[in-house]
């Protein structure tokens, strides 16, 4: 299908004043898909562009438009209620040397990052441009696949001390750099609620070596507008992008096309030219990394070895459960290992905003879809053991742990897509050890169980931004209180310094009524800061805790389950994941005490 460009050029504007559409209720119509995005883009010509946050200098351009409400990401809660909160026009002209970007955001409220901000997330908390170009037209999906090894991404945002800078990210390779030459401003208009986002990015940046900027060239890619809205909360509310998975495939990593047009902006003639088909990108019959059939078929070879526990009688640690099992563990350590961090950061971001359609697209590859298999799995075995004796312990997919027992069956830092879905129902209460990683949250569990009639408690020791509620009524642990919960007793395990500020992960002491106790660590508490009567029967310890192995070998329990283990990376730098090796070495550091190391989807049931 040609798209044309439009007759009636008009000179880069939005209007704040303009009656916004209304999104369709998808209970009412299931909004019609959207065709892939394409665009012409054309040649500055003679006309002077100083970046500056003022479009007056640009010529009248054709937009690229970022205004239907299927575009938009995250609508719930009242966090999008019309296009008057988001929408945008984006314009583009090239020459030689450079790419120019502008693009003016309808927004109510914009939010710049202030210099002293906190960076609780990796990624920056404030409104911005995310420009991402594939110049080889070879990528198929977010996470591990080969064709983003070119493609190049680049942040915009109104930052204090950053003036006229832009971070270019390589998130497949895991590095953030500044953009060398060109430039960018971001310019916030109060009155008319506009924000101006302008910037020059040098082909130099964006294209491969040795390739340049030429009429004809076509570079796939996306432009994504985030929006802050609330100033609790440091992950965006509601995303805008060019293609957001509405095409004939539901995948965030299905971009838009530019076409590098050899025409002057400014040339009458531009209202008669249309672009013509574009030639489609690159596919095969095959994606350049694991399908469907091999994350099942990883979760089946899982599902043939069995948990082992580590004790004095092992002749090697790393070999616990046989040759098979390690393997396949291995296997798996590398697939973690090679996913890109920010997609993994970015994802979970996603999941506690309910961005629905961009969850969906990513959980149909790469890892994301093997969590949710084996999601699906482990809620069907909860189910089939409900109401019987005994402990049971599973791990969770992506991270986090389930306990089930005949008083109460609970989560302890439940991670992941579709989490709230599978365990609403299923769980009485929720410990969290670090509700401030984006990787360690559960929004959506914990909104869902706040709606409920009662409402069912997750214990925080700090107050975390909810979707649709008041940061000051979500109830807070105090440090020495107990709680109890079906016969359970729970003591939060948190640390204070000498002005009474907490750290930032707590622990937990759970006692059920025939006296077993478990002892959850997380991070950072310090073994001189539980004090249990009797020996503790169960810990989960954090392969992540800087002290692991003497925590370990001071509480002594009975048995001790590794937490935070074959999960991604969760930080930049070496000490951002935890790798299998280390996991190991950390079991053989607690011998003579018995542990045990589960896999995405295992359990394990405590002797009585």
């Amino acid at each position: 299908m040609s798209f044309l460009l439009t007759a009636v050029l008009c000179l880069p504007a939005l209007q704040a004043e303009q009656e916004p559409s209304t999104p369709q209720s998808q209970e009412t119509q299931r909004p019609a898909p959207l065709p892939i995005p394409r665009a012409g883009v054309l040649r500055r010509g003679s006309r002077r562009i100083v970046v500056d946050g003022s479009l007056q200098d640009w010529p009248a351009l054709p937009p690229v438009g970022l205004d239907d409400v299927r575009q938009v990401s995250g609508t719930s809660f009242g966090a999008f209620r019309s296009l008057d909160d988001l929408a945008g026009k984006v314009f583009l002209v090239w020459d030689d040397e450079d790419l120019y970007v502008a693009a003016q955001v309808l927004d109510d409220w914009h939010v710049k990052l202030a210099k002293d901000a906190p960076r609780q997330n990796e990624i920056p908390p404030a409104d911005s441009l995310l420009l991402t170009f594939d110049p080889l037209r070879d990528t198929r999906a977010m996470g591990f696949d080969p064709g983003r090894g070119e493609d190049a991404e680049f942040w915009l945002a109104e930052v204090d001390g950053q003036e006229g800078r832009i971070v270019r990210w390589d998130r497949f390779r895991g590095v953030a750099r500044f953009a060398e030459g060109g430039g960018g401003k971001v310019a916030h208009d109060v009155e008319r609620r506009i924000t101006t986002y302008e910037a020059r990015i040098p082909w130099r940046e964006i294209l491969p070596a040795g390739r340049k900027a030429e009429p004809g060239a076509i570079l796939d890619m996306q432009i994504v507008l985030s929006d802050h809205d609330e100033p609790t909360d440091p992950i965006p509310q509601t995303r805008i992008g060019w293609n957001f998975g509405m095409g004939p495939r539901i995948d965030p990593g299905l971009f838009g096309s530019i076409l590098l047009l050899d025409v002057d902006a400014g040339d009458p003639a531009v209202a008669k030219l249309g672009i013509p088909d574009l030639p489609a990108a690159a596919d095969g019959p095959d994606l350049p990394f694991p399908d469907e059939a091999y994350w099942i078929g990883l979760k089946a070879r899982i599902d043939r070895t069995q948990p082992t526990i580590v004790d004095p009688r092992t002749p090697d640690v790393a070999f616990a459960g046989g040759k098979e099992r390690h393997d396949v563990f291995g296997e798996l350590e590398q697939r973690l290992a090679e996913h890109p961090r920010v997609d993994f950061l970015e994802f979970q971001a996603r999941i506690h905003r309910r961005m629905n359609r961009e969850c969906a697209g990513l959980a149909m590859t790469g890892l994301p879809y093997f969590w949710d298999h084996v999601l699906e799995g482990l809620v069907r075995r909860v189910g089939a053991e409900a109401g019987r004796d005994g402990i049971r312990i599973f791990r969770m997919p992506q991270g986090g742990h389930l306990v089930q027992s005949p008083q109460a069956t609970f989560a302890i830092d439940p991670a992941g897509y579709r989490i709230d879905h599978a365990l609403s129902d299923q769980v009485d209460f929720v410990l969290c050890t670090r509700p401030l990683e984006v990787t360690e949250r559960q929004d959506q569990l914990a909104a869902r169980m706040a709606a409920a009639r009662p409402p069912k408690p997750v214990f925080t020791h700090v107050a975390v931004h909810l979707p649709g509620m008041d940061v000051r009524e979500i109830p807070i642990v105090a440090p020495g209180q107990t709680y109890d919960s079906h016969g359970l007793v729970i003591r939060p395990l948190v640390q204070q310094d000498a002005e009474g500020l907490v750290t930032q992960s707590c622990g937990y002491h759970v006692r059920w009524p025939d006296g077993t106790d478990l002892v959850v660590t997380g991070t950072e508490l310090l073994e001189e800061f539980v004090r249990v009567e009797d020996r503790v029967e169960l810990m989960l310890l954090s392969v992540r805790h800087p002290r692991a192995r003497i925590v370990g070998q001071r509480l002594d329990a009975g048995l001790t389950i590794l937490d935070d283990a074959l999960e991604c990376a969760f930080a930049a730098g070496p000490s951002g994941r935890t790798t299998l090796a280390q996991t190991y070495e950390l079991q053989q550091g607690l011998l003579p005490r018995r542990s045990l190391l589960l896999g995405p989807g295992e359990q394990f049931e405590l002797a009585r």
